[in-house]
């Protein structure tokens, strides 16, 4: 076994991790997690399972060497597998004598299971595990729950950190979503005030226009004069014209502005495009 008189060199391995906590880069955390624990307990595996308050479930998050669990295959309330138990349980559980149970334990004698508590919360559950028989002494627990307290709140802040992180996502989503609704309906606002605007104004002027176009067809058979007949054919273009304008705006689907005129404020709609 190690030398246990390494009281300075766990503080300065815990305050290194509260220093270099770096959430962005989880896997550069991990590996100075596993780093710093390999000077506190012998191990040739570990593996860290987060507890997803949505799921309710405890995932695995990090691992150095295999993901060891034992009893994979049982359910519990919290997951399946031993790591399960012990997140239910809230309290360590050293095995130092396993004869390879599972298929991740095989080859594993020594089998440590620890609980993350951050003032009694369930934050995960750490698993250590030693190809040896009677690798892991009890004396270490208490140690290795101390310092497990102190690696909970540093993982809680990190998932603190995402799910606010994954707040502000859905914030700004949602924001999007409702401003391209907001367009939609401000441009479907447009296009029934259009609508409604064309009825009118085919009603309004398509009459007079009627009466118009027939006054000027009677006024065309009985001019004589060449001057009255180019008068009246203008007249002519001007109400096909306007004819025309209308036609337009009933086949319009999307509006279009454009200036009135150029450096005026005022728009008007594009007819042509």
């Amino acid at each position: 076994m190690k030398n246990r008189n390494i009281d300075l060199e766990v503080i300065k391995g815990i305050s290194s991790l509260v220093q270099n906590f770096d959430q962005t880069n989880k896997d550069s955390f991990f590996t100075e997690v596993f780093s710093f624990l390999h000077k506190i307990i012998a191990f040739d595996h570990a593996a860290i399972f987060l507890f997803d308050t949505d799921k309710q479930q405890i995932e695995l998050s990090a691992q150095e060497g295999k993901a060891i669990d034992l009893i994979e295959a049982v359910e519990f309330e919290f997951g399946k597998g031993f790591s399960a138990w012990v997140a239910k349980e809230k309290r360590p559980i050293l095995l130092n004598n396993l004869k390879g149970i599972s298929q991740t334990s095989r080859n594993i004698h020594s089998f440590l299971s620890v609980p993350l508590l951050l003032e009694n919360e369930l934050i995960g559950v750490i698993n250590f595990g030693h190809q040896d028989f009677n690798a892991i002494s009890e004396e270490i627990i208490p140690e290795l729950q101390i310092i497990t307290s102190i690696l909970a709140g540093l993982l809680n802040k990190g998932i603190l950190v995402d799910k606010l992180k994954q707040q502000n996502e859905d914030i700004a989503r949602i924001n999007k979503e409702l401003h391209e609704t907001h367009d939609k309906l401000v441009a479907m606002e447009k296009r029934e005030t259009i609508a409604a605007m064309t009825v009118s104004l085919n009603h309004e002027i398509n009459n007079p226009l009627m009466i118009i176009s027939g006054n000027l067809q009677i006024l065309k058979e009985t001019a004589s004069e060449e001057k009255d007949v180019r008068k009246l054919k203008i007249i002519e273009e001007q109400v096909s014209r306007i004819a025309n304008v209308l036609q337009k705006l009933r086949e319009l689907q999307e509006p279009y502005m454009e200036k009135y005129l150029e450096g005026d404020k005022e728009n008007m709609i594009k007819l042509t495009h």
